[in-house]
């Protein structure tokens, strides 16, 4: 120890008369800022590791999603060719329905296309739902749970050749709120107002989006700013139609 710096006053206890070299000082100041730069680029490492294992994950589930929509959007199609080229109506029968495979008398939309398109064999309950749903199945078609996909209601009974824009206007969307009526008859005409404002919707279910089917066949992922449930929107996606007769009409007019 130098002693002409350092000067005892008690029991192994020194004053530093001379004091902190200038580059003592910097290392006091430099040290601080080097470890608070490190635990940041640690931080922004571990969340973008986080990030890529999170979309890595989801990948799967979505993928899984789009092509169960995917089937569902061939078996709306092969109802057209045997219903004059119109959509499956939202209600089939209202009385004497069949509840259980092979639903010879449907109850709605989704039990009327899986029999009539005669792919029961190669679809089954699991066809009907998204993997990243909650709940469970069921094959009684009158039953909360049957799908999870959700028809567009104003498609009902439409003949597929009135409808313009078929690639921006929505045929099947995903997801239940938890208290839908997911029956063979679950439809909407609109997204939910709450559901796009609700991270937990189902309309932010795929990182931050949703996947949905359109009447042109194709199945996309769209993220919930992107659906407009207000008149059809030539520039945007929609549930609402327009037919070609009002196509027509906005043209003359």
């Amino acid at each position: 120890m130098n002693e002409d710096r350092y000067v005892p006053v008690g029991n192994d206890v020194y004053i530093d008369e001379v004091g902190p070299q200038p580059g003592e000082r910097l290392k006091r100041l430099v040290k601080p800022a080097c470890y608070a730069a490190l635990a940041a680029v640690t931080c922004s490492v571990l969340y973008a590791i986080a990030c890529f294992i999170r979309d890595g994950q989801e990948v799967a589930p979505r993928a899984t999603c789009q092509s169960n929509l995917k089937q569902l959007s061939l078996a709306i199609y092969s109802y057209q060719q045997d219903f004059d080229g119109k959509f499956p109506p939202v209600s089939v029968h209202t009385t004497n329905y069949t509840t259980a495979p092979p639903y010879a008398a449907p109850f709605g939309w989704a039990d009327a296309v899986l029999y009539d398109s005669g792919t029961m064999d190669t679809m089954n309950l699991s066809t009907f739902h998204c993997p990243s749903g909650t709940g469970t199945y069921t094959e009684n078609s009158t039953a909360y749970g049957f799908t999870d996909f959700y028809y567009n209601g104003n498609l009902s009974q439409v003949a597929a050749g009135r409808v313009e824009d078929s690639s921006r206007t929505f045929l099947l969307g995903e997801g239940n709120s938890g208290t839908d009526a997911t029956t063979a008859r679950y439809s909407y005409r609109e997204l939910p107002l709450q559901w796009v404002n609700d991270q937990h919707s189902p309309a932010w279910r795929h990182l931050e989006g949703a996947n949905y089917a359109f009447v042109d066949g194709h199945v996309k992922w769209l993220k919930p700013g992107q659906v407009n449930p207000q008149a059809h929107d030539p520039n945007g996606f929609s549930f609402q139609l327009r037919h070609h007769a009002e196509a027509r009409r906005a043209q003359r007019g």
